[in-house]
């Protein structure tokens, strides 16, 4: 099909783009997902902060790698440009995830354009929202584990960071709509990362969906869709 595979023609960012920095917590699904964005479209530039099993990205080591690197010129980094965390609520027995995670949102709420994207439980929350336009509870849900398994089950094959990025309008428009606006942080099931969709959209959605109407886009989430939910 049209969509399986898709290209589009990746641009060299212009000197003057617009940055978006991401420091995300994983090593492996969260960067492959984001790896998808990057030189779309000259207008913007995708920085993805490089970590190694060895770097400190807890909730801790994500906020002081940005505040390090971003504030002592690693980067050129301009006030005007966008900063992404992305971490998971992911609970732990001593609770010492809660005090780093707060001095993140505390932080985010000082620097302009500093986005504190938590998903709760775990990362897999967004990449369903590709797919579906809730996320259903189930029985052990509370586990980041089992998300990973959950996924698997609900999207056919699993889910793609080579191609399945290209739903970013649907997944933001549902984890949007599965959000609270009022709430401080996610409840279980959501996630905040529909705010780094709502920054991309304007510059990659027309290279994104280039040719492709909205019946075709749904059509290529049915194919995800797996044959339990669909019934």
């Amino acid at each position: 099909m049209l969509l399986r595979n898709r290209k589009f023609e990746r641009s060299e960012p212009h000197r003057d783009a617009k940055k978006v920095f991401i420091f995300c917590e994983g090593l492996k699904r969260e960067k492959q997902y984001f790896q998808y964005f990057l030189k779309i479209d000259s207008r913007i530039n995708l920085i993805i902060h490089p970590f190694s099993a060895e770097s400190d990205n807890s909730p801790h080591g994500l906020l002081k790698t940005a505040q390090q690197t971003l504030n002592q010129g690693q980067y050129d980094y301009r006030p005007e440009d966008h900063v992404f965390l992305v971490f998971d609520k992911d609970p732990d027995r001593s609770h010492s995830r809660e005090p780093q995670i707060s001095a993140i949102f505390d932080t985010c709420r000082e620097e302009p354009n500093w986005n504190a994207t938590e998903s709760n439980p775990c990362f897999e929350v967004w990449l369903l929202y590709h797919v579906y336009s809730e996320v259903v509870p189930f029985e052990g849900d509370e586990q980041s584990s089992n998300w990973k398994k959950h996924l698997n089950t609900q999207v056919v094959g699993g889910f793609d960071s080579r191609k399945m990025p290209i739903l970013l309008s649907r997944a933001t428009q549902h984890a949007k709509a599965n959000y609270h606006p009022d709430s401080h942080r996610p409840e279980k099931g959501q996630t905040q990362l529909f705010k780094f969709g709502e920054v991309m959209l304007p510059y990659v959605e027309e290279k994104l969906y280039q040719g492709l109407s909205h019946d075709e886009l749904e059509a290529l989430a049915q194919q995800y869709m797996s044959e339990e939910s669909k019934r």
